[in-house]
């Protein structure tokens, strides 16, 4: 199994409409991802230790972002935040520790220009 296969099957559960299934498999992709380009005794951009998975998590979300050049905020919880942080502190933590999202976040189907809603 590699990151390439676990894209793929978010393809599949996405046009089941397995939202939810989908979107962990992405994330665990993503999670892939950063360990590829920050591996474990990474030194942290922050702090005088070793990359968390968080840090790392939301480096490379940020690097991939600022590729094209896309900056995004989202308002969640009464307060503007990086995209980045509400995709690991409440997509992927949520979904990997809980098996469920925050009742906030509400998939809605392809025909009425579905959307998350944060």
């Amino acid at each position: 199994m590699s990151i390439a296969d676990r894209l793929l099957d978010a393809n599949i559960l996405l046009d089941n409409g397995r939202h939810e299934g989908a979107l962990l498999s992405v994330l665990v992709a993503v999670s892939g991802s950063f360990r590829r380009r920050f591996p474990k005794g990474t030194p942290s951009l922050r702090a005088r230790k070793d990359m968390g998975d968080r840090e790392a998590f939301e480096t490379f979300l940020r690097q991939e972002m600022q590729k094209t050049r896309i900056r995004c905020m989202v308002l969640f919880e009464g307060e503007c935040q990086p995209v980045e942080k509400v995709f690991y502190k409440w997509l992927r933590c949520s979904l990997a520790h809980e098996g469920a999202l925050p009742e906030q976040i509400d998939f809605r189907p392809e025909e009425s220009n579905r959307v998350a809603q944060l």
